[in-house]
């Protein structure tokens, strides 16, 4: 950094006078002679404070005091200089003296990981002034808790020295060296072994270095360059040396997934390493680990709310003791832990891949906030990692997505870059141009009556259809709503075309998505109707067209889905499109239902602001307490902001999060946070069972806390934050307070206490016609359980669904999945439930293509009566739907309940949720009040510069999309446009649109 001393003293000595104010921001009072004040004596005493400033012949301070006393100085002084380094952006050095009492109670209080035992300071008037206080390598480091409008006064006058450091990443600090290959061996027999290649594939990129200077030049990138660099950068992790991250936009079949499950492979086998995939779909995660098995490798799995408790507790003990080395994850599953132990034991991870990396940055109908979450909860990952006791190392983020704008209004990859906290990442930018695929889009008429609107555009489909029937060609429809297709499939029943046709959206059942999928798939339906849920991971090779009744999205949206035609190089593609002008009224109105109002966020605002005063009302104590800006808020309390709250909990749950996450990470970009959000809901209340005694002195303890739910098993729901409240809330925080009571650990007094055992409370609802369900599955299951056993026979897992299948008359699909929750269940019996003798229900062996197939014992008839025996005990003890299980005697009886359900699940017989608590909440951590105290009192002040741009990134999509469909472009000429699109250049026509 230029010294810029001896500038300032000119300054200073230019502009000094008697009424004239000197402030120091981002450069130390020290550097120009003057002592650090001690900022608790301005604090206590302004008026001596500025007496003394009187007194002096210059008059220097610090920005520090310069917040602390803006009222008073704006009033004492004619002139204010204040003048900053702008070569530091939102962080500056503390330059003031601070005791080391305030300081530790200052670092406790931003850092909401800390749960420290020790006393914290009053702090209050030191959040007036720093909105972030934390350690830096040579003192403390601060953000102020001003707004850059307090500064615009006639009084003052701004003076920068320094070029402000741009937050934007050079793409000169990016570059990469194509041609150097870092090979190894071993990955080419892997990749031989699975895959049955003996080539890596070249991809084309654009060249970082020609895009700098403004050229456009397409290189040809191996992928073993890729695999080579992400293996390099996780072995300077384990080498404890600095390494970079990955990040790698690769075009429709390019080999995405191969590109990082082959160095998974071999960070597990040379270093036993684990990959962590971060995934959005559950059906995307579910295809990648079956084409893995399929390929004969096993050790991947995956982790996500369809997955069995049974299952679950099997995969995590595979991941920890090393037979799984590969774990794809939702990004909420991620997110649900807080410490990574509890998902790969003491494991390392070599390697977090984010995949459809795009996801990170899009908002919309779709938005779910926990994304935006990832990068902090992954730097927090990495950080511990690297802090470990044992063999501590960091390890590499890598994310990876079809389509990504590359600089511009809408720069995704900087935006992902800056979420993920990735460090110096090595970058691929995949070409994005299709050249087998042709856009035709034609204009026609608008109509703007609806039903005349409608069947225009239905008979349009209905031509287009014919037409793709007669030429056989695979066709795939885009609609904007659920409702549309509905509409049009009955339209097309009258038109008799239905027994061509196929749907597939978000609403349909699991099983009827599959149906459709794998009837448009084998070709059975040439025709498909979908909404955005057809997309991510869906591979179909052989369709020939992609269609849109009207826009579903964005740019990226429509890039992605014509993306799907023609996955196979060797035919052509089309991209058909009968455009409307008023077609984009569907994505208008998705945008506003979905959409968040600055209204809204103040409101928001507000309503934390109460809470928390309240909150802090309540809760005097002494001066001194521990952690007083945690708080747990209800979501019931924002309802009443939201509209359309009729939703449902999840509904207003997810939108006070979003309003929550637009207005933290706003305040963020400012340097300045009112609060942070935990992104996973906690809940007040916990069910326990208590004998009757126990239950009265915990009443007698804690009044209001206890109510009797279970007569029978003498579960009570206990209101766990009340009790947190009233005796560790100055101990411990609520989480920690939830782990040590259902754990039984003897560190927390309560369990000494009290003597209780854990219980569940599950909601249960039962299908239609569940009984005769039961019976007829559990009928095909054990027929084909008897049928190895009274023939000795090995037979397949897919034989056994066969059977299951033909007994049942169900689908293959779904009798594929009851038989692998069998197979998984009848294990965790034999090791957990089993009371016999000889408890082994059964034999098996690999065969051909790691295939495993097994052979029954008579013993398993055990599993069957258990099955029964919980089956009539679940159905006899069910109360209004809801059934309570209890821990006594320290069994696990809850885990064999949830076993059990997860089978009736899966046969269909019942839906069921399990509860720990009711009531959802959210944890939050209230870092100041200042900036909502502004807002609730001069709302028209507040803007969101997040929420802005979200808006304008809306109106841009819509912009960009009216002005490819409506100019009567050739496909190439699409093509040109698509590609500067998403290398962050708009067309003259849309620049001047936006500076309008």
């Amino acid at each position: 950094m230029h010294n810029y001393i001896t500038d300032i003293k000119n300054i200073i000595k230019v502009k000094n006078d008697e009424s004239t104010l000197f402030v120091l921001k981002g450069f130390s009072v020290e550097d120009l002679g003057y002592d650090k004040i001690a900022i608790k004596d301005t604090i206590d005493n302004n008026i001596s404070r500025l007496m003394a400033l009187a007194m002096m012949p210059v008059k220097v301070i610090a920005f520090d005091e310069f917040v602390c006393m803006y009222e008073m100085v704006i009033r004492q002084f004619k002139h204010i200089v204040v003048i900053t380094n702008a070569e530091l952006s939102l962080k500056y050095p503390v330059d003031v003296r601070i005791d080391d009492e305030i300081a530790r109670s200052l670092l406790s209080h931003f850092d909401e990981e800390v749960s420290s035992d020790e006393k914290l300071a009053d702090i209050d008037e030191y959040l007036y002034i720093y909105s972030d206080f934390h350690e830096g390598e040579s003192g403390y480091i601060c953000s102020y808790n001003f707004e850059d409008y307090d500064l615009r006064n006639e009084k003052i006058e701004l003076v920068s020295f320094g070029e402000a450091v741009s937050e934007e990443i050079k793409l000169s600090s990016l570059h990469t060296d194509y041609n150097k290959i870092i090979s190894y061996p071993r990955v080419n027999e892997l990749m031989e072994q699975y895959w049955g290649y003996k080539e890596f594939r070249n991809i084309k990129n654009y060249d970082l270095d020609a895009l700098e200077r403004g050229e456009k030049k397409i290189i040809e990138v191996s992928q073993e360059k890729i695999i080579g660099d992400m293996i390099s950068q996780v072995e300077n992790c384990v080498n404890r040396k600095n390494a970079r991250d990955i990040f790698v936009t690769a075009p429709t079949g390019a080999g995405k997934s191969l590109m990082f499950q082959l160095p998974a492979m071999y960070l597990a086998e040379k270093y036993k390493l684990v990959t962590i995939v971060v995934t959005p779909l559950i059906g995307l995660m579910n295809d990648q680990v079956q084409a893995l098995e399929e390929k004969g490798y096993h050790g991947a799995r995956t982790i996500n709310s369809d997955i069995s408790p049974v299952i679950k507790e099997e995969i995590l003990e595979e991941v920890k003791n090393g037979d799984v080395s590969i774990l794809y994850l939702s990004p909420e599953s991620l997110l649900g832990r807080s410490g990574i132990e509890s998902l790969i034991g003491s494991r390392k991870i070599g390697m977090i891949i984010i995949d459809e990396a795009h996801i990170v940055t899009t908002w919309g109908k779709q938005f779910r906030p926990d994304y935006w979450y990832l990068g902090d909860h992954v730097s927090k990952l990495r950080s511990a990692q690297g802090k470990a006791e044992e063999k501590p190392m960091s390890f590499v983020i890598a994310t990876f997505t079809a389509t990504a704008i590359y600089g511009g209004h809408e720069d995704m990859y900087k935006e992902t870059l800056n979420s993920m906290h990735m460090i110096d990442p090595i970058t691929y930018l995949g070409y994005l141009k299709r050249r087998n695929i042709s856009i035709e889009v034609s204009e026609i008429e608008s109509k703007h009556n609806k039903v005349e609107y409608e069947l225009d555009k239905f008979n349009a489909m209905v031509k287009m259809i014919r037409k793709s029937l007669i030429r056989g060609q695979k066709t795939l429809i885009y609609f904007p709503t659920v409702a549309l297709i509905d509409r049009f499939y009955t339209y097309c029943i009258t038109e008799n075309l239905s027994e061509f046709v196929a749907k597939y959206h978000g609403q349909m059942k699991a099983e009827d998505k599959e149906a459709g999928f794998q009837a448009f798939l084998s070709g059975d339906k040439m025709i498909m109707l979908a909404t955005k849920a057809f997309g991510m991971g869906i591979d179909i090779p052989d369709i020939a067209v992609v269609s849109h009744y009207a826009p579903t999205g964005n740019v990226c949206d429509y890039m992605q889905e014509i993306g799907r035609a023609a996955r196979d190089e060797s035919i052509n593609g089309h991209a058909i499109y009968e455009h409307m002008s008023n077609d984009f009224q569907h994505i208008n109105r998705l945008h506003g239902l979905s959409r968040l109002y600055k209204g809204q966020l103040v409101e928001v605002m507000k309503k934390i602001l109460e809470l928390y005063e309240d909150y802090r009302y309540s809760n005097k104590k002494d001066t001194h307490t521990k952690k007083r800006n945690e708080m747990l808020v209800d979501t019931e309390s924002f309802a009443y902001i939201f509209e359309n709250t009729f939703g449902g909990e999840e509904d207003i749950v997810n939108k006070v999060k979003t309003a929550m996450l637009l207005i933290q990470k706003d305040y963020e970009n400012k340097g300045m946070v009112p609060f942070r959000m935990k992104p996973v809901p906690v809940f007040a209340y916990g069910y326990l069972s208590f004998a009757p005694k126990e239950r009265e002195k915990l009443g007698r303890r804690y009044p209001g806390c206890v109510q009797l739910k279970d007569l029978k098993h003498n579960v009570c729901e206990v209101n766990l934050k009340k009790i947190w409240e009233k005796s560790y809330e100055d101990k411990m925080s609520y989480p920690k307070f939830k782990y040590l009571l259902y754990t039984g650990s003897d560190d927390l007094d309560f369990n000494r206490e009290f003597r209780y055992s854990t219980a569940m409370s599950v909601d249960i609802s039962f299908e239609n016609n569940y009984v005769n369900t039961y019976t007829d599955i559990l009928e095909a299951v054990k027929n084909a359980i008897n049928y190895s056993v009274r023939n000795n026979k090995f037979i397949s897992e897919e034989e056994m669904a066969k059977l299951v299948s033909d007994n049942a008359g169900i689908g293959m699909y779904r009798a594929e999945n009851i038989v692998r929750v069998i197979l998984a269940a009848i294990t965790t019996f034999s090791r957990s439930y089993s009371r016999g003798m000889n408890s082994k229900m059964f034999d098996s062996r690999a065969i051909r293509n790691d295939k495993v197939i097994y052979r029954f014992n008579p013993a398993s008839r055990d599993f069957i009566y258990w099955i029964e025996k919980n089956f009539r005990m679940i159905t006899e003890e069910v109360r209004d739907g809801r059934i309570y299980v209890t821990n006594e005697n320290n069994s696990n009886k809850t885990k064999e309940y949830l076993t059990v359900l997860g089978i009736l699940e899966a046969f269909g017989v019942l839906r069921f949720k399990s509860l720990g608590g009711t009531n959802s909440q959210i944890y939050i951590y209230v870092n100041e009040t200042k900036n909502m105290r502004i807002v609730r009192d001069k709302p028209e002040l507040y803007r969101n510069d997040l929420l802005n741009n979200v808006v304008n990134r809306h109106k841009i999509s819509v912009a960009m999309l009216s002005f490819l469909f409506q100019n009567q472009f050739t496909s190439d000429e699409i093509w040109e446009h698509l590609e500067n699109y998403f290398l962050g250049i708009l067309p003259e026509e849309l620049d001047k649109l936006l500076a309008s």
